[in-house]
């Protein structure tokens, strides 16, 4: 997903990342063992419409429906 997704406009970052298992803050979340989390920036929230609706991610979406048992999306803007 990776490749296909930075190819497309408006992407600056898409990055999946695991939890770390070294606590180095009090207020760390322990790490969860079975949790990806994607990184992503997008140039506007268009772009991001067109990556969610593309149809590389309705494909990805159902070769990982089996794996994944649960999903979040938080977007988030500068303040």
């Amino acid at each position: 997903m990776v490749p296909e997704t930075l190819a497309e406009d408006g992407c600056i970052r898409y990055e999946p990342v695991i939890d770390i298992d070294d606590t180095i803050h009090p207020r760390q979340v322990a790490a969860r063992a079975d949790v990806v989390t994607i990184l992503e920036s997008w140039r506007d929230l268009d772009c991001l419409r067109a990556h969610l609706a593309a149809p590389h991610m309705a494909a990805y979406r159902v070769r990982v429906r089996d794996y994944v048992a649960a999903g979040q999306l938080q977007i988030l803007t500068e303040s």
